[in-house]
């Protein structure tokens, strides 16, 4: 029987999580990570930001990407 990673082959594909200072957010992408997804993480609190992707990167040696953002505001 094929494990999850064999059923859900990310290696290559790109998640974008948004809101993602959150505990929820959080495990979401340590999932993806373990698939080896990339990520792209936008969140509106860039040490959240950061420090996230510094522990992802070093735990699961993936490609991560932030984007500091506040999404209620809009772009200008």
């Amino acid at each position: 029987m094929s494990s999850i990673k064999e059923l859900m082959n990310m290696k290559g594909k790109t998640v974008l999580i948004t809101g993602w200072s959150g505990k929820i957010a959080y495990a979401i992408s340590e999932d993806y990570a373990k698939l080896d997804a990339v990520l792209i993480l936008l969140d509106n609190n860039i040490e959240n930001l950061n420090k996230s992707k510094s522990m992802l990167v070093n735990k699961f040696s993936i490609n991560c990407e932030i984007c500091h953002i506040d999404l209620e505001k809009g772009l200008s």
